[in-house]
């Protein structure tokens, strides 16, 4: 992974956000440029908790729908 590195003074310019903006922040990745990630595909028209299978690369993985804060429905692995 590569290293980030950041400008202290930079920050002096930033702006403070909130606790309310703050719950609306989310890092990670991008969707793919062809559309929407099809973790999230594999569970439209499903619920949470519901049996989904997505295809990444010619392997197909098996999982769950699940929603993790305000992220949409996706088909995850885990617990």
């Amino acid at each position: 992974m590569k290293k980030l590195s950041l400008n202290p003074n930079a920050f002096d310019k930033g702006e403070v956000l909130t606790r309310a903006q703050l719950k609306k922040v989310m890092g990670g990745g991008s969707a793919p440029e062809s559309g929407e990630s099809p973790k999230i595909t594999a569970c439209q028209d499903k619920k949470d908790g519901d049996y989904c299978v997505w295809t990444y690369e010619g392997t197909s993985y098996e999982g769950h729908c699940r929603s993790y804060l305000a992220s949409p429905l996706a088909c995850s692995s885990l617990i």
